[in-house]
């Protein structure tokens, strides 16, 4: 009786220390695509600042392309 209960411990132990592993392995494999998602997250946040930089660089280029010197100008009829 006392024996089969200590091989139903030594079963139970078994099952729970392959459930740990398992369950660390999935964890660990979750931290690496959460990982990778953080990482496409800082590329595109990095991609829209440059996007944004850019547009306002677009922006102050027209804004100075309206200054044209007076003698360029055609004479009003």
């Amino acid at each position: 009786m006392i024996a089969r209960l200590i091989a139903l411990a030594g079963i139970i132990l078994a099952c729970y220390g392959t459930w740990q592993t398992v369950r660390a392995n999935n964890l660990k494999v979750e931290a690496a695509a959460n990982e990778i998602e953080l990482r496409a997250c800082g590329a595109r946040l990095s991609n829209l600042i440059e996007d944004i930089e850019s547009d306002a660089q677009a922006s102050n280029l027209i804004d100075n392309l309206d200054a044209v010197p007076s003698h360029w100008l055609r004479p009003v009829d």
